[in-house]
């Protein structure tokens, strides 16, 4: 009886192990094979839902390029130069809403201008990393520019701009406030910063291994932006020496326009 018993629980054992076997090979059968997602659509990527997402915080930009990102150079999301707000209790104490609309307007126009101004193509090379043309749109000179016309109409109306380290919270006020009113003029001045000559900036993005080397994605970025180009204001080119000159002509248009009330700022 106990050898019965035996082959009983042997025989069990067996067509449990063997049952098994068949379930794990049909659970295998049925997974999709993993697609090995080549170095140039890696960077494809990055640059598409990491770089240029609406989504996309500075925070999230320093983690995948381990190097600290400013304001002035974020085109897309919350933080950007464009879209930047005060904190939500100076925003309603200055009743900044009324400025909100403008700012979405002209900033969903440089956005989209960005994005169809710059081209960028991509080779593979032999050292593993990946060669990259870009013919990028000035951000970068048109950032700097729309911060200096900020501060030239702050300063039109008199206000203290040291205030920015001594009271950040009022500066915040001022500053937006101040952009409506730039984003708005720099609309009609968007052909300032295109790449009318062609200019063809080249770079490399190293890997290591399989994945793009932090520092290099950053200066990818960089590149993009035009922070590199030879008219960057950055390189101290002939834009810089023009930018008072633009700056001062932005003024300007926006005196003409009526656009600033010195007696009543937040009108």
């Amino acid at each position: 009886m106990k050898k019965k018993y035996i082959y009983f629980i042997m025989t069990l054992s067996i067509i449990v192990i063997i049952f098994g076997f068949f379930l794990l090979s049909g659970e295998n059968s049925n997974k999709k094979p993993t697609k090995k997602v080549d170095k140039e659509e890696k960077i494809k990527q990055i640059i598409s839902n990491d770089f240029y997402s609406d989504d996309t915080t500075i925070s999230e930009l320093e983690k995948i390029t381990n190097s600290t990102m400013l304001t002035s150079d974020i085109v897309f999301g919350k933080d950007s130069t464009l879209r930047e707000k005060p904190k939500d209790a100076i925003y309603k104490k200055f009743k900044l809403n009324k400025y909100e609309s403008t700012i979405d307007k002209y900033a969903t126009i440089v956005e989209k201008r960005f994005i169809s101004k710059l081209e960028y193509s991509s080779t593979k090379v032999s050292s593993g990393n990946v060669d990259y043309k870009i013919k990028p749109w000035y951000f970068y000179n048109y950032s700097s520019d729309l911060t200096a016309f900020t501060v030239k109409i702050l300063d039109y109306i008199n206000y203290d701009v040291s205030k920015l380290v001594s009271n950040y919270d009022e500066y915040s006020a001022y500053e937006y406030r101040a952009r409506a009113i730039a984003l708005d003029v720099m609309n009609n001045h968007l052909i300032n910063y295109d790449n009318t000559e062609g200019e063809i900036v080249n770079y490399e993005v190293r890997f290591t291994g399989d994945k793009p080397d932090k520092d290099s994605l950053y200066s990818l970025y960089q590149n993009l932006i035009g922070t590199s180009s030879k008219h960057s204001i950055m390189n101290g080119g002939d834009e810089t020496k023009n930018q008072d000159t633009r700056v001062s002509g932005y003024l300007n248009e926006a005196i003409q326009k009526g656009l600033i009330n010195k007696d009543n700022f937040f009108n």
